[in-house]
């Protein structure tokens, strides 16, 4: 089972914080894939942000900018080709 997976059954169950942790976890070890690939596992990588932002709004807790920074960075120079 895929971490965006598991973590959509944790929200689904109510259980935000739980599933904050797999989103974030999910973009850590896709990052490096994303970096390299970016049109390979872009649309993945915009999927898994947005379910880990909203987990973060559904906990109350900030993003981590160090985690998304890289991926915000990448996204932008794919935006201007």
């Amino acid at each position: 089972m895929s971490l965006g997976a598991l973590g959509s059954i944790y929200l689904n169950d109510d259980k935000a914080a739980q599933a904050l942790k797999i989103f974030a976890r999910g973009i850590q070890i896709l990052s490096r894939l994303f970096q390299h690939a970016p049109a390979a596992f872009g649309s993945l990588m915009v999927n898994l942000c947005q379910v880990y932002i909203a987990s973060c709004e559904q906990t109350g807790q900030e993003p981590d900018r160090v985690l998304l920074a890289p991926i915000v960075v990448k996204l932008q120079t794919l935006d201007k080709k």
